[in-house]
């Protein structure tokens, strides 16, 4: 039988003794609340609202327990949680134990849970369930939406957030990571000080998992994958101190002069089977910089002991540290540890029959929530109906009358040409952290197959996560003569921000902006032509990055532009694209003596011949079902639906900037 649950708490500051109470508490079967309230040690008021930030130590937030009937979610269950934070009050949200999905019922749909969260001036959401736990075939879709309301003149609202999942029972269920599909985003924005009704996006992060062996075998021997968010005045003490500790080799370096060892247990860089990468991503205009940190760890325990460390009851604010739970409770029923048992025999890095398989977006082309293509459309012209129309025309027309007259195939050349200035030699896209971590290394088998096969990851990763905003901001383009000046280029800059905001990674972020300012220095000086125009938007980026003081003109959009403006048709645009960011990883494997120049030049040739199958629109040996391949056009190509299908990609390109000798940027 399906469930919907709801559950409503609101949270607000007593003006009597300034305790934090819920002033709205409704739950719905299955969901049920149980709230710890204590005496507050301070008076709160509005005089005392701008003084110093420590006094927000001395308030203890609203502890609010999630519970729910049944242990666990079904096919079809739906959950469906709002909270809201007032004025200078605080909420704590937590768990007693782990979100379960258990096996999906085929034909049923998904189960699903839905979290929205508000966040007024002053106040602190802690938002820190126990991690998801999806067992073996099951199917579960989650979201949380948090918006913080800013007034001007008052203090801004925090946030701490914490979203992290298990690969399932390692013992059961045909081990970890065996789960149908796993899909989880997280939003966060900013109400506009002008009108209430629109938001800013400052942070998306969207992941759609496909389990199997492709997960197994790219995930290691990891078994918990972490994301913790850190924004406002509130938490900014825990922020810096996770910033200095694991964001920056400063101390790494002051360890190494000291003698000491160069790689200590508990470094967070895979000396101890945990991966720790922290970074910061741009908010709102002249304000502080939020802070995102990932990790990857093989037990829950291990997480949840870095986590209790770091953050604790964040200097006082909250009455009890919510990841002592799982500590003091041991909880068998997350049974990841490998402590008891052998550990597991080192894997092969793909089977033959696997090699470059899609495995990993096995499930990014399907919609389980039975939405059509024309309702995400519709849904889409609520928000943008210029961008609409354009979408819609995935529907109207097909793969060959969308295509373009073909532009001279020199102009392809110089498009793809190394020895253009664009700053892609300085990148490495993972490839050098991967290394130094000792995750492309295996004494067993050949290395220059385990570089390939991460190589593929991260391919697959920008398929999904980066070249929707690539296509889109081509299309854009490529029709400017019949968009008027003014709204092209805000169009364009609305895909840019997008993809800013999707942008996790800070190292990511400066690669691609530094990418996107050499892609269009270059190439305006290369074309004549389209140069005017080619100026207009570094002008518009420019401006874009020093009024929002964040990175503007990414790699991606930037190359769409040009070549929307050269009239390049889409799948050459997209494929040189993906060509370009192939050949540079592998050369810097090169360069790094990771695999000679002929190796490298044959597994550029492998990934690339593997990838026109799924994009090249006129191949049917994938995806002959027609609903299927416009469903596989409409997620390629439309920025709603970017996700990560690679987790390990996201944390090791923070932890690039932890490494003491690297050769690149990134």
């Amino acid at each position: 039988m399906q469930r919907t649950g709801q559950g409503r708490v609101t949270a607000e500051c007593r003006s009597s003794d300034g305790a934090c109470i819920a002033s709205e508490l409704f739950a719905a079967y299955p969901v049920r609340f149980h709230l710890t309230s204590r005496p507050n040690n301070c008076l709160h008021n509005a005089d005392k609202i701008n003084e110093e930030d420590s006094k927000w130590k001395h308030q203890k937030a609203l502890t609010c327990y999630v519970l729910g009937y049944g242990g666990g979610m079904i096919s079809g269950d739906r959950i469906e949680l709002q909270f809201t934070v007032k004025e200078n009050s605080s909420l704590l949200i937590t768990s007693q134990s782990t979100n379960k999905a258990f096996k999906n019922v085929p034909g049923r749909p998904a189960s699903a849970v839905h979290t929205t969260a508000r966040v007024q001036s002053g106040g602190l959401l802690v938002l820190v369930p126990q991690p998801t736990q999806c067992f073996g075939h099951s199917n579960l879709e989650q979201t949380t939406n948090v918006v913080m309301d800013r007034c001007c003149g008052a203090t801004d609202p925090s946030l701490l957030l914490v979203d992290w999942y298990t690969g399932g029972r390692s013992h059961l269920d045909g081990g970890i990571w065996n789960f149908t599909c796993f899909q989880s985003i997280t939003t966060v924005s900013y109400s506009s000080l002008t009108n209430s009704d629109d938001e800013d996006l400052i942070f998306r992060d969207a992941a759609k998992l496909s389990g199997g062996n492709a997960l197994k075998r790219h995930m290691r021997e990891f078994n918990t994958v972490c994301m913790m968010l850190l924004v406002g005045p509130r938490v900014q003490e825990a922020a810096d101190l996770l910033l200095s500790k694991f964001s920056s080799r400063n101390k790494y370096r002051h360890e190494v002069m000291s003698g000491t060892s160069h790689q200590n247990v508990g470094d967070g860089l895979n000396t101890d089977g945990l991966i720790v990468s922290c970074g910061t991503f741009g908010t709102v205009e002249h304000s502080r910089e939020g802070v995102i940190l990932r990790l990857a760890a093989q037990t829950v325990e291990q997480a949840a002991r870095f986590l209790s460390e770091h953050i604790g009851n964040l200097s006082g604010q909250l009455e009890d540290d919510p990841f002592l739970e799982i500590l003091v409770s041991k909880q068998t029923s997350l049974n990841t540890s490998t402590g008891d048992k052998e550990p597991a025999k080192p894997q092969p890095p793909f089977a033959p029959q696997e090699h470059l398989s899609f495995g990993l977006m096995e499930q990014s082309f399907h919609m389980h929530d039975n939405n059509s293509v024309a309702d995400m459309i519709e849904e889409k012209s609520s928000k943008a109906d210029d961008c609409t129309t354009q979408i819609a025309e995935l529907k109207l027309t097909s793969p060959v009358e969308r295509r373009q007259a073909i532009v001279n195939p020199f102009v392809l050349y110089q498009l793809v040409d190394s020895s253009a200035p664009t700053g892609g030699f300085s990148h490495s896209n993972t490839v050098e952290v991967t290394h130094q971590l000792k995750l492309i290394e295996s004494s067993q088998y050949a290395f220059s197959d385990t570089l390939l096969q991460h190589v593929w990851d991260v391919m697959l990763q920008t398929m999904t996560s980066t070249a929707p905003f690539l296509i889109a901001s081509h299309g854009l383009l490529s029709r400017a003569y019949a968009i008027s000046s003014e709204s092209i280029f805000d169009e364009w800059e609305h895909i840019d921000s997008s993809l800013a905001a999707n942008i996790t990674s800070h190292v990511t972020g400066r690669a691609s902006a530094l990418q996107g300012s050499g892609i269009l220095r270059a190439f305006a000086h290369t074309f004549p032509s389209i140069a005017p125009t080619v100026k207009i938007i570094k002008r518009r980026v420019l401006r874009s990055s020093a009024k929002k003081m964040q990175q503007r003109g990414h790699a991606a959009t930037c190359f769409g532009a040009v070549c929307g403006l050269l009239k390049v048709d889409e799948q050459s645009c997209l494929s040189m694209f993906l060509y370009t960011t192939c050949r540079d990883m592998i050369n810097a494997a090169v360069r790094m003596n990771l695999v000679g120049p002929l190796e490298g030049g044959k597994m550029v040739n492998e990934v690339c011949t593997q990838l026109d199958t799924i994009t090249n629109p006129d191949t049917q040996s994938h995806h002959s079902d027609f609903e299927l391949s416009l469903h596989r056009r409409f997620c390629l190509e439309s920025p709603l639906t970017a996700h990560q299908v690679a987790p390990l990609v996201e944390i090791l390109a923070n932890a690039h900037d932890r490494l003491y000798s690297r050769l690149f940027n990134s």
